[in-house]
């Protein structure tokens, strides 16, 4: 069965964040202070590293993005978060 889980982010360049396979990635949103990215989870399947990726306005986007997720402000600025491509 589906469940929905919340995974909090630090706001960093790139982070590993520790998913179940066949994830789907819903959302990005603050919950207070924290940048949280929301996710559909099958919680009975095999466990994988997915690459996040939070870039600022005006900064480069890696090439090794593959999935817009969302976006926040926090501090007076914007951060932009992507999926890094499905590891193989």
């Amino acid at each position: 069965m589906k469940t929905i889980w919340k995974f909090p982010l630090a706001i960093v360049e790139t982070q590993d964040v520790l998913m179940p396979d066949l994830t789907k990635i819903l959302t990005v949103q603050m919950q207070g202070d924290v940048p949280c990215l929301w996710a559909e989870c099958m919680p009975s399947k095999q466990v994988y590293l997915q690459d996040i990726y939070i870039v600022r306005t005006g900064r480069k986007i890696p090439n090794e993005v593959s999935i817009y997720i969302g976006s926040f402000q926090k501090d007076g600025f914007v951060w932009h978060v992507y999926a890094g491509k499905y590891p193989s």
